[in-house]
């Protein structure tokens, strides 16, 4: 449970990164991939509280789309971890995400 909470935390870093961004930016394609990474972001942390909230299975049972495991990847790689654990966790995520997928 305590891996979700802790992407959770890593999605909405992300997400509220974004939307500062698009606040500055006029219409262009720039501002229209934000508005598309602050939506699967918005997706992707409220199904982490879900599976917080019904305590579900182990995060290693938690099924992505690529374009989600490529955001989720982006969060991770950008993400200011609170303290050591949180980081092991997010680089250990970060780096089964990318072998899969580099292995597509």
């Amino acid at each position: 449970m305590e891996n979700f909470q802790i992407f959770q935390s890593v999605v909405a870093q992300y997400r509220i990164k974004k939307l500062r961004v698009m606040q500055t930016i006029k219409y262009n394609d720039v501002y229209f991939n934000n508005m598309l990474t602050v939506d699967v972001t918005t997706n992707l942390f409220f199904r982490f509280r879900m599976k917080i909230e019904n305590q579900c299975k182990p995060i290693s049972n938690f099924k992505l789309k690529i374009y989600e495991a490529a955001i989720l990847l982006q969060c991770c790689n950008d993400y200011e971890a609170r303290n050591e654990y949180e980081k092991f966790i997010v680089r250990k995520y970060y780096n089964e995400i990318y072998e899969q997928l580099i292995n597509l």
